[in-house]
């Protein structure tokens, strides 16, 4: 995948430096303090690492939520870049749904 290009002017001049190592992803809620965290995290990282900074931030207990994109339930190996996105530019929205089946 090619990225998100940065683009720095330079004496009126614009130039591209080339992909962007980070992407912003939004995770939202209802339930758990309906409050939106952001977090920036590098392209090629495990979202695992996000999922269990989530669930430290908000003090809850991760095996009984879910992280979705787009309906797909996200897997603590996935990262940002394997994530199916229309445009590769775009920042991340993530939902965290309560998972029935772990009885939480």
């Amino acid at each position: 995948m090619s990225g998100v290009t940065n683009v720095v002017k330079v004496e009126g001049k614009r130039t591209i430096v080339g992909p962007s190592s980070h992407v912003n992803i939004a995770v939202t809620s209802n339930g758990y303090g309906d409050t939106d965290v952001t977090f920036r995290v590098k392209r090629n990282a495990k979202l695992g690492k996000l999922i269990k900074a989530y669930g430290e931030a908000k003090n809850i207990d991760i095996k009984t939520i879910k992280f979705l994109y787009d309906g797909i339930q996200i897997k603590p190996d996935y990262t940002p870049d394997q994530l199916d996105r229309e445009e590769e530019g775009e920042d991340i929205e993530i939902q965290v749904v309560q998972d029935m089946l772990a009885g939480g």
